[in-house]
């Protein structure tokens, strides 16, 4: 099953759009294995804001990975903000449209998945901040685990100052 809804920017605003996700979350194949990485990730942060992938994207099939900062204010459920839920380029805000414009038509979104090097949003006194050294070492297991999850994977591409600082380190297959 696809969407039965356009993918462009800023759809994820509309709350069809996202009941929509939720149910391909729960059905397509591809995405289980990273729907219950999630859901251990809930069990063992109790309390963060922790995003679902986005069942458009190529789930455990994708061959290339976006790697950004830290999970924001749009794509959290909870908080004042109140957002997808997703890591996902129709997010309504300005960064994911950027992305979304940057790969329309250049990458089959199948083939990619985006996520965090932070999983969890970053948020003290209702506000976001930049990612500390502890919270990349606490995002770097999981993304160890998400990486075990990823079976065609090929490019990780690292997306931000976080990302591609020098405590990140990928390793080959």
């Amino acid at each position: 099953m696809s969407s039965k809804y356009e993918d462009r920017p800023r759809s994820l605003r509309c709350k069809e759009v996202r009941q929509e996700r939720e149910e391909l979350l729960r059905t397509k194949p591809r995405v289980q294995a990273l729907r219950e990485f999630v859901e251990n990730m809930h069990k063992e942060k109790s309390g963060l804001d922790i995003p679902d992938f986005d069942p458009l994207d190529g789930g455990v099939k994708a061959q290339c990975l976006f790697l950004f900062e830290a999970a924001g204010g749009k794509t959290m459920h909870g908080g004042k903000t109140k957002g997808s839920g997703f890591v996902s380029r129709n997010n309504d805000d300005a960064t994911a449209q950027k992305f979304f414009e940057l790969n329309n038509g250049v990458l089959d979104r199948k083939k990619t998945i985006s996520w965090n090097i932070v999983p969890w949003a970053l948020r003290r006194d209702n506000r976001n901040y930049s990612p500390r050294s502890d919270d990349i070492e606490e995002g770097m297991k999981w993304l160890e685990k998400l990486l075990g999850k990823l079976e065609d994977l090929k490019v990780v591409v690292l997306c931000g100052n976080s990302a591609q600082g020098d405590r990140v380190l990928l390793h080959e297959a």
